[in-house]
């Protein structure tokens, strides 16, 4: 990719100290999340950091910008400092894991998203054409999520261990290891009943949860209080300043309490790799198995079809007819006449239109859009 001008140098309104370890650790998070869906929130996310990224993630915020990517926040959101906490809010899973083996660049993250496991049951049981339940969306801008009532939290595993620390953090033993691309991701989630007021109780040890017959934690794990939060991916997440009021109730929340986790299918819906070039610059090397690039720096179009003759002349054409002038095309495919993806760079918006006619044609199976700018 080349350099066209300064702000490809020093990068772009961003919040966070490294162009290249935060504000483009952003865009690939945010990346991920609009090739899954903007309108459905994942259950859990598995991100395996690779190079600098791996060594110097906390330093440098790469954790909080790629969560807040996939919470769809821009560079210069305010509140990419809580994306942890406000994605443990939304009841989204995240775990860091290092990862191993060959990398394309030094600063390069691999997201797996799962989706919850309502959603893909509803998928698997509905006729052909019917869509399934959307996951709660991603957090409004200035929005504070509320829990459902009566709910505890779970907690996000890292690679290979328990993410209750300390013997003091809520969550129970249940939610087992499973096993990440590149690493494994160890976690545990608990989902504890709660009574008509939302306050948490404990049962005692050996009881079993209300809750999907899960063992309830022991006695003396209680949940946080005091407006501290329980940690995120295996490591404790202090409460974002001015959020915690008197007694430390969070505004909007009954008393610090959060939704449960999603439950996350055990096959995810996307897996994305990207890398972080330099000055926010970001390049797409890798979606669902597929080598393909782009950069993000233009509205592009991430179409899943059939490997038959005539199906770039199709899509091109509908293009032309619609006078979008196409900047970049990369495309591959797994086997003759299997499955193929094609990604088209635009030089222009993408008309909601132009997608409902090409998602008409039988021989293409998705389309998805990545507008970052």
């Amino acid at each position: 990719m080349r350099f066209k001008d300064v702000f490809s140098i020093i990068g772009p309104a961003m919040v966070g100290p490294s162009s290249s370890h935060t504000a483009g650790a952003a865009r690939i998070g945010r990346a991920a999340r609009q090739l899954y869906g903007r309108d459905r929130l994942p259950a859990r996310a598995e991100i395996l950091l690779y190079g600098s990224f791996a060594d110097t993630y906390k330093g440098h915020g790469t954790d909080m910008a790629i969560v807040g990517g996939l919470l769809d926040f821009a560079t210069d959101d305010d509140r990419i400092p809580r994306a942890l906490e406000l994605a443990r809010l939304s009841g989204m899973e995240v775990a860091f894991i290092p990862g191993k083996g060959l990398h394309p660049h030094p600063n390069t993250a691999k997201i797996v998203l799962y989706p919850p496991l309502e959603e893909r049951e509803a998928a698997a049981g509905s006729p052909a054409g019917d869509s399934a339940p959307a996951a709660p969306a991603s957090v409004e801008a200035g929005a504070r999520p509320e829990p459902a009532e009566g709910s505890g939290g779970g907690i996000a595993g890292m690679a290979g261990g328990s993410a209750a620390t300390g013997g003091d953090e809520a969550g129970g033993a249940a939610g087992g290891a499973r096993a990440g691309s590149g690493g494994t991701a160890g976690g545990t989630r608990g989902d504890t009943g709660g009574d008509p007021r939302g306050e948490r109780s404990a049962p005692a040890a050996g009881e079993q949860a209300p809750v999907g017959g899960e063992q309830a934690p022991a006695a003396g794990k209680q949940a946080l209080a005091g407006g501290e939060q329980a940690p995120v991916g295996g490591e404790r997440v202090p409460a974002a300043r001015g959020d915690a009021a008197e007694g430390g109730r969070v505004p909007g929340l009954v008393r610090a309490t959060v939704p449960p986790l999603q439950r996350a299918a055990t096959q995810p819906a996307l897996v994305m790799m990207g890398t972080s070039i330099g000055g926010g610059n970001i390049e797409i090397v890798g979606v669902n198995g597929f080598n393909v690039r782009f950069s993000g720096v233009y509205p592009a179009l991430v179409i899943t079809h059939t490997d038959s003759p005539g199906v770039i002349a199709d899509i091109t054409q509908i293009l032309k007819r619609e006078w979008v002038n196409i900047g970049y095309m990369s495309v591959d495919r797994k086997s003759r006449a299997g499955d193929a993806m094609m990604v088209l760079e635009l030089d222009s918006t993408i008309p909601p239109t132009l997608i409902e006619e090409l998602a008409g044609f039988p021989s293409i199976r998705e389309i998805r859009t990545v507008e970052l700018s």
